[in-house]
């Protein structure tokens, strides 16, 4: 991984969190291997609703960088 050792300790730390809170609210009989499916899908989900949302942002982005230049093109243009 190209990951700083910074970066590696957030991911566990978040990773352990996120396992330790889905731990604590599942009933008993509920297998490690399962639990970590479990966190795997949770941060995957996570991971594409933030996908989706930095895509409307970058689509706002374009959107009022082009219009910013039509403004200043039209005003150039005077």
């Amino acid at each position: 991984t190209d990951a700083t050792p910074l970066q590696l300790k957030q991911t566990r730390d978040l990773v352990e969190s996120i396992y330790n809170d889905f731990s604590d609210k599942l009933s008993h009989g509920v297998s490690a291997q399962q639990l970590a499916v479990l966190v795997a899908f949770n941060l995957a989900e996570e991971l594409l609703r933030e996908r989706e949302k930095l895509k409307f942002f970058k689509k706002q982005v374009a959107e009022s960088s082009e219009r910013l230049i039509n403004r200043v093109e039209t005003y150039l243009d005077k």
